[in-house]
């Protein structure tokens, strides 16, 4: 049996593959951040939420982020809340004290240097200690 070889182009159909995979996964409806991103956007809380996604199961994501959106919601409020707090309200994802103190810096750097708002260019963002493009395996 002979197998042809054929030049498939993946990224020209990207859009088409993307088309065919989301009529049979509803990936919108499968993950926090996809929900997020969707229903009520809040850029602060989506950056916050995929901190505290790292290393962590996406009901663990969901839940924790919720309590702590219930007490702080704001780059302000993150930093008003005591470190021993914080890390209380989000233990449950793991890395509970690099992620607490993670969280502190980034809203830090919101307030200093984007008047508390999440930047919208890709480099503003990364450039934020904390934050980094996810490597490809």
């Amino acid at each position: 049996m002979k197998i042809q070889n054929y030049n498939f182009n993946y990224s020209r159909n990207i859009p088409t593959i993307m088309s065919i995979l989301e009529k049979h996964f509803h990936y919108t409806e499968r993950t926090t951040l996809n929900k997020m991103r969707s229903e009520n956007p809040d850029p602060f809380k989506i950056l916050i939420s995929c901190l505290l996604s790292l290393r962590s199961r996406d009901e663990t994501t969901e839940r924790i982020s919720n309590d702590l959106f219930q007490i702080a919601d704001t780059p302000e409020k993150i930093l008003k809340l005591p470190i021993g707090r914080l890390e209380g309200i989000i233990y449950s994802t793991g890395h509970y004290h690099k992620k607490a103190l993670t969280l502190k810096h980034v809203s830090k750097e919101l307030l200093e240097k984007f008047n508390g708002k999440v930047p919208q260019t890709r480099q503003e963002l990364q450039g934020i200690k904390g934050i980094a493009q996810k490597p490809l395996t």
